[in-house]
C-alpha cells in the first residue's frame, strides 16, 4: 500500500530541495531519531563509506516526502563529504559497488508503532517480523556507533567516514553480503550504483515478537518514490510528479481553425444547393 503524505509542508520541499536540511549531530536510532545516512559498499574490495544526510527520521517522513514533484539532491564529491567518497573511490571498483539509504527510531520497547526505520528496498518478500526488526536495530545501531567516530562526523555537521574491517564496515553487521539491513528480514536493501532504489517504512505492528511488521511504500497517486545513485557520487530523491497538460503550438491552433473554416464552408455549399 501506498503512503499518501499529503503536502503538509509544501515550503519544506522547496527548503530542502538542494540538499537536505544541515543536521549538525551525528545520531543514531537509539535517541529515538536517527540521522538519514547513505552507505555505499564494495564487498569485492572490502570497503564501505557511511555520509550523514542531515536529515533525520522524523523530518524525512513528516516533509512532504510524499508530494508531487518533491526532490531532494546530495553530491558526495563536495564540501564535508569529498573526503570519505575519494577515499573509498581509491579503493572501490564502483561497476560492482552497491548504495542503500535508512533512518531510523529504536525507542518504545515493544509499543506498537513506536519504533520502525525507513529504508531503501530493491527486490524480495516485503515481509520482517518484530523480533527481526529488534535484532535488525541491534547490528545497524553498532554500525552507526562505530562510524560515529570515524571520519568528520564529530566536527562538522554532515560528514562522511570510511572503514574497511570491523563494526563500522558496513558488511560486518549492517548489510552483509546479502543487502539486508542489519543482516535480517526477507528483502535486499541495498543496490548497484546508477540505478534506483524503492523507499519503505517498516514500523513495530504488536507486543509478539513473531508478529509481522507493518511495511508501507513511500509513493503517491503518481508512482512511488525512489533514491538513485550515480556512480559519480550523486544521490537523489524523488517522487510520481503530476503529469503535465501539453499546450497545443500556435500552428496547431490554425490547423484547427482551418479545419472549422473548411466543414463551415461545406455545410455552407450543401445547403445553397437544396
Amino acid at each position: 500500500m501506498n503512503v499518501k503524505l499529503k503536502a503538509l509542508v509544501l515550503a519544506a520541499v522547496a527548503t530542502l530541495a538542494t540538499s537536505g536540511a544541515a543536521n549538525a549531530t551525528f545520531t543514531n536510532a537509539a535517541s529515538g531519531d536517527s540521522s538519514l545516512f547513505l552507505t555505499v559498499l564494495d564487498n569485492n574490495n572490502n570497503i564501505s563509506a557511511l555520509f550523514d544526510l542531515g536529515q533525520v527520521f522524523s523530518s524525512f517522513q513528516a516533509s512532504a516526502v510524499s508530494a508531487p514533484g518533491t526532490s531532494f539532491s546530495w553530491n558526495l564529491a563536495t564540501g564535508n563529504y569529498a573526503d570519505a567518497w575519494n577515499t573509498f573511490l581509491g579503493t572501490a571498483d564502483t561497476s560492482v559497488s552497491k548504495f542503500a539509504v535508512y533512518a531510523g527510531d529504536s525507542t518504545g520497547a515493544t509499543t506498537p508503532g513506536a519504533n520502525g526505520f525507513v529504508t531503501t528496498y530493491k527486490s524480495g518478500s516485503t515481509v520482517i517480523t518484530n523480533s527481526e526488526m529488534v535484532q535488525s536495530f541491534g547490528n545497524s545501531e553498532r554500525y552507526l556507533n562505530a562510524n560515529s567516530t570515524l571520519g568528520n562526523h564529530a566536527s562538522v555537521e554532515d560528514g562522511g567516514s570510511t572503514a574497511i574491517a570491523g563494526n563500522a564496515f558496513a558488511e560486518t553487521l549492517m548489510y552483509g553480503t546479502n543487502g539486508k539491513v542489519g543482516n535480517n528480514g526477507n528483502f535486499v536493501a541495498t543496490g548497484l550504483f546508477d540505478t534506483s532504489l524503492g523507499v519503505i517504512s517498516v514500523i513495530r505492528s504488536s507486543t509478539s515478537p513473531l508478529g509481522k511488521a507493518t511495511i508501507a511504500t513511500y509513493g503517491n497517486e503518481y508512482g512511488n518514490a525512489a533514491f538513485t545513485f550515480s556512480s559519480n557520487g550523486v544521490l537523489t530523491y524523488t517522487v510520481g510528479s503530476a503529469p503535465v497538460t501539453a499546450v497545443p503550438e500556435p500552428e496547431s491552433y490554425a490547423m484547427m481553425l482551418a479545419g472549422l473554416g473548411l466543414m463551415g464552408f461545406m455545410v455552407r455549399r450543401r445547403n445553397s444547393s437544396k
